[in-house]
């Protein structure tokens, strides 16, 4: 059975943790499943899950890609090992951003909307939240017959793929997997 936590005033319950990034700078680093909208990594091995050990690392920003130790936490890493973090980082950063973009999916962090040929996605459910917009036509490419064909029933979103479906119903040969990590995470 999982305690409440209390973090910065929030009680949550943690009830499991995955684990991206072993063994770097003297720590396990990943998200515990009941965690913070916004994608981040934080110390998550067992000397340092809680309490004055923990490190948050902050790695979008409303969408945009950013590396910021939080700030309550930058005493904890020498400057060398934020660096090595860094790197770390940003040589992992599609597979993080691909795996948090699954997570986002799971759980339900993520919806969207179609209007016209205008998918609305939104981002989060709190503070951090944030929209994105692809045209069926410009962005994704669909030919002006397929795309007004295209209804909110006929989209799906895919954890599996990190992806948003078009024409769903039909045979997997056929739907359209429009990856997400590229289109929610943004370079500044």
């Amino acid at each position: 059975m999982s305690k409440p936590i209390i973090y910065r005033g929030y009680p949550y319950v943690r009830t499991a943790m995955s684990v991206v990034l072993p063994q770097v700078v003297r720590h396990d680093w990943g998200w515990w499943s009941s965690d913070h909208q916004r994608m981040h990594i934080q110390t998550v091995d067992k000397k340092s899950q809680t309490g004055p050990n923990v490190i948050h690392v902050w790695l979008e920003n409303m969408g945009v890609r950013t590396f910021q130790v939080d700030t309550k936490d930058a005493d904890k890493l020498s400057r060398h090992e934020v660096q090595t973090l860094r790197d770390t980082v940003a040589h992992w950063r599609g597979m993080i951003e691909g795996m948090w973009t699954a997570w986002v999916i799971e759980k339900n962090w993520l919806t969207y909307s179609l209007v016209d040929d205008l998918i609305t996605l939104s981002v989060y459910t709190v503070h951090n939240s944030f929209q994105r917009q692809l045209s069926i036509r410009q962005d994704i490419g669909l030919a002006e017959s397929y795309a007004a064909n295209i209804t909110q029933d006929d989209l799906k979103l895919d954890p599996d793929h990190a992806a948003l479906v078009l024409r769903r119903h039909a045979p997997p040969g056929r739907q359209i997997h429009v990856a997400l990590p590229d289109v929610l995470w943004l370079d500044p």
